[in-house]
Order: C-alpha cells, then structure tokens, then sequence
C-alpha cells in the first residue's frame, strides 16, 4: 500500500509546533514574573507613601519645633520598631522628616520613606516616597 502525503503530521512539523508552544509558554511565564516585580513595587510604594502621609498628619496635630534629621523605622505592619539610626532586624521601611521655616509665619513639614533595606544614610532611598506640607506656626 501506498504512504499519501496528508496521511498525518511529519517529525519536522511535531518539531515546529513544539518549539511554537515552547516560545509562547515562556513567553506567558515572563510576563508573570514581570507582573509579580511590579506588584511588589507597587506594594512599598503604597504602604511608603501611606506611611509619609501618616506622619505628615501626626506632625500637622501637634506644635512643631524646628528639627530636623529625625527618623523612626517601621514593621510591615506600620508599628514604629526604632528610632536609631540603623535599623533593627525587625525593620521594612525606613522613615526620615524634618521640620523647616519657610517665614516667620509658616514651616515645612518634609517627610521620606522607604524600604530600610535599601537606605542609604541621609542620601537618597531606592523607592522612596516623599510627601511635603506646610504648616502655620502657632500665634504666641
């Protein structure tokens, strides 16, 4: 008996199918890893920023003196776990306010966060977020 041409699929084109699924299966895997990244960035910078404009909001209800350099270190939960300048073992976000006059009749509240492992002394935070206010300073 004789072999037809359309009889079933050749070696090469199992091949060619295999190495299109291969192609397309990887793709679809990066992207997920690619998506988990970036859910995790944007998970500091939610949780940073949420942290800054908690004590810029604590910072607002209180009278201010003019300091600056002051820090506190953070749990993944929001409880303050320091206030050293390194960080305890404990700590995630890492966060930084000072407290300036603009005039004689207003201050800068200037408050940054980020991820304590990534802190690096009173320079810049990889992912840092930074929020600002100004606030009235109290008639005597």
């Amino acid at each position: 008996m004789a072999m037809r041409a359309n009889d079933g699929s050749s070696l090469v084109e199992v091949l060619v199918a295999t190495l299109v699924l291969v192609t397309g299966v990887l793709g679809v895997a990066q992207l997920f890893l690619i998506a988990a990244v970036t859910n995790a960035a944007a998970r500091d910078t939610t949780m940073a920023t949420t942290l800054a404009a908690q004590k810029v909001e604590q910072l607002l209800s209180t009278d201010l003196a003019e300091e600056s350099g002051l820090i506190d270190h953070v749990d993944r939960w929001g409880q303050v776990v320091g206030t050293a300048e390194s960080p305890p073992a404990n700590a995630v976000y890492t966060r930084r306010w000072a407290i300036e006059p603009l005039s004689a009749e207003t201050v800068a509240i200037r408050v940054r966060v980020g991820r304590s492992d990534r802190v690096g002394g009173s320079g810049p935070m990889a992912g840092e977020s930074r929020v600002v206010a100004v606030k009235p300073r109290p008639r005597s």
